[in-house]
């Protein structure tokens, strides 16, 4: 018999209380386990899924950038005249080009990825610039273009965040679309813009006449007075052979090769030879407009620098400059003469006023033909984006900031030279040799203009190598002579083209009947810029003398005239301002006097500087030995033929 005690009752009755109460415990500790898996996997799908969703969004912001900017890209080689199609293939460096643009646009993306704000507002900005550079650089909107894009920018924004996807998607297709317009817009022939009067050819024979004559101007940019380039040059030799072991053993210097390449031209080729000219009128935009109306006394407010709202030529671009009057082209003009122009970079020959005297204008890109060079597609691009870049920015401030932190030259130093002036030269060539009757030919020649890109060969040298027309020499003595080494390399280049050029002429008896003269614009244009910034006074013998180089290096040039009606070379060795050379050996007007150089007052170093430079001015001299520069320089041009754009 079984005795049920007090806790065995109670065993007995709570027991399997006991066990369904466990059982619930046990699982809701499970249900509990099991919710919290869930949520964590929850949270970790959610994780998951909108950083999926911040990467989708900075691909579609990094393509959306991509195709604004390089809208923008294409835009800009249509304008400046830049192939994107050569040899029925894309040009390499333009590949680079939208490379470095979409990693550009990656970087802007990436920037705005901790805030989704922050990702809109930045393709919004992008995208609002992009329209502000369109409305001021290419449609001179001016302020009223900034208005447009500030309000446009608060448009955009609003559509990106009420309409998101159809924002992105509405953009990305538009800018495909207008940058295949602007593609297949693009001329991949590059021709100049090229303006012919009524059509017509500017070789086309005058019935009935058997009068030929021509007069050729070949205005060179930033060319060195005579003195002043062998100064130089022999201060290079003598540099060198106190520090550069390697050239001691060189039987060849520099101040040598001035000579001989520099007054060999003019005196084997019979020109009358003005060593010492200087451009007293102000800058090189300046002295065009006083040489095209040397006939009268030029003034800074005269009215004839104009800005250029030309429809014809050169795209509308008014941060240009353009030669509104032109009395040597109405003078010729009304004389019989057909005026044919060649032109790039600079104040605009051709403005739509002055186009009724000219039968022919021809205005290459100022970008150069850079696709033609034999430099590395790696370099290419780089010019190329820096040209693109430098092109919107027209104010100093912006440009010193390119220059200093973003390492960008500015617009004036991108890269003219490039190719484009030989073709420049190789058109008027050609151009002279076929034409009949009276004509006028003037071409503006950017060179030895900068950047400094090639050798005395006319090969190019490395991009690393390239130098411009601004050093200082407080970063030692051997920054002046290598500036100064990569300036003669591309005059000597200049002149071997020019002496191929007039020996074309001579084969084909064209100087027998034409007229040529050869002047600078200005001088080398070189800025040693050592004490522009000294706030304290320092040395003021030291500052003078480099205010004096400057100076001369400013206003120091040549000026040089062939009449086949003399035929043998002479000196002249008085110093004289261009324009009153001009005036008294070509129209014979005997009456005006040498302007003086238009020195500025200043401090105690400016004022010796001033007087050094008058002192110079009148003492310097220069002399030719005729049979020996001839022989020389024919044996040089012999050697320079057969090397010819060779490193």
């Amino acid at each position: 018999m079984t005795v049920y005690t007090h806790s065995n009752i109670i065993q007995v009755i709570f027991s399997p209380i006991s066990a369904h109460l466990l059982k619930q415990r046990r699982t809701a500790v499970t249900g509990n386990e099991t919710k919290k898996k869930e949520k964590k996997k929850v949270l970790i799908d959610d994780l998951y899924n909108r950083e999926c969703s911040r990467f989708s969004f900075f691909i579609i912001n990094t393509v959306f950038i991509t195709l604004v900017l390089s809208c923008l890209f294409f835009l800009f080689l249509k304008i400046e005249i830049h192939p994107v199609i050569q040899d029925k293939r894309i040009i390499p460096e333009i590949v680079g080009v939208i490379g470095s643009i979409a990693v550009i646009a990656a970087t802007i993306a990436a920037i705005g990825l901790p805030s989704v704000i922050l990702e809109r507002a930045l393709s919004c900005a992008v995208a609002a610039y992009a329209i502000n550079l369109i409305l001021v650089n290419y449609l001179n909107c001016g302020y009223f273009g900034f208005i447009v894009a500030i309000a446009v920018l608060g448009l955009l924004f609003y559509a990106s965040v009420k309409y998101e996807r159809r924002f992105y998607t509405s953009g990305i297709i538009i800018s495909a679309l207008l940058s295949l317009i602007i593609v297949f817009s693009i001329d991949n022939d590059i021709p100049p813009q090229i303006y012919k009067k009524d059509g017509g050819s500017i070789v086309k024979k005058e019935a009935g006449s058997g009068d030929k004559r021509n007069i050729i101007f070949l205005i060179l940019s930033n060319h060195i007075g005579y003195d002043f380039g062998m100064e130089n040059a022999n201060a290079l030799d003598e540099y060198r052979q106190k520090n550069d072991q390697k050239q001691k053993s060189d039987k060849a210097n520099w101040g040598e090769t001035f000579r001989k390449i520099i007054g060999g031209f003019y005196v084997s080729n019979g020109f009358s030879f003005f060593p010492h000219a200087f451009n007293y009128e102000g800058s090189s935009n300046d002295l065009l407009a006083a040489a095209l109306n040397f006939n009268e006394n030029y003034t800074r407010n005269s009215g004839i620098l104009t800005p250029d709202y030309s429809r014809v030529m050169y795209n509308n671009s008014p941060e240009r400059l353009a030669v509104g009057k032109n009395n040597l082209f109405s003078d010729f003009h009304k004389n019989g003469y057909k005026i044919n122009v060649y032109q790039s970079k600079g104040a605009n020959l051709c403005p739509d006023g002055v186009l009724k005297d000219i039968d022919s204008c021809y205005t290459y890109s100022n970008t150069g033909e850079t696709y033609k060079t034999s430099l590395k597609p790696a370099d290419k691009s780089t010019l190329l984006i820096n040209m693109w870049l430098s092109s919107y920015f027209k104010s100093a401030g912006i440009n010193s900031f390119l220059k200093n932190f973003l390492f960008l030259r500015s617009p004036d130093d991108y890269p003219v030279v490039l190719n484009e002036q030989f073709s420049v030269m190789e058109k008027l060539e050609k151009d002279v040799l076929k034409a009949d009757g009276k004509n006028v030919f003037l071409a503006y020649l950017r060179l030895p203009y900068r950047p400094f890109v090639y050798n005395s060969n006319c090969g190019y040298l490395d991009l690393p190598e390239w130098r411009y027309n601004e050093y200082n020499s407080a970063n030692g003595p051997y920054v002046k002579y290598d500036y100064y080494q990569k300036y003669f390399g591309q005059l000597f280049c200049s002149y071997g083209k020019l002496e191929k050029m007039m020996e074309a002429f001579r084969k084909n008896n064209i100087l027998d009947y034409s007229m040529v003269v050869i002047f600078g614009d200005q001088g080398a244009g070189m800025r040693d810029y050592k004490y522009e910034y000294e706030k304290n006074d320092p040395d003021k013998y030291a500052k003078a003398m480099n205010l004096l180089e400057n100076m001369k290096n400013k206003y120091s040039t040549i000026v040089a005239y062939y009449d086949p009606a003399m035929k043998s070379f002479t000196n002249h060795n008085e110093g004289c301002d261009i324009i009153t050379i001009l005036k008294r050996n070509l129209l014979k007007n005997n009456t005006g006097f040498c302007k003086p150089a238009p020195l500025a007052n200043g401090d105690e170093a400016t004022e010796m500087a001033n007087s050094l430079y008058t002192d110079w001015e009148a003492g310097i001299k220069a002399s030719f030995d005729d049979i020996t520069l001839i022989r020389d320089f024919k044996e040089w041009f012999q050697v320079w033929s057969e090397n010819q754009s060779k490193k």
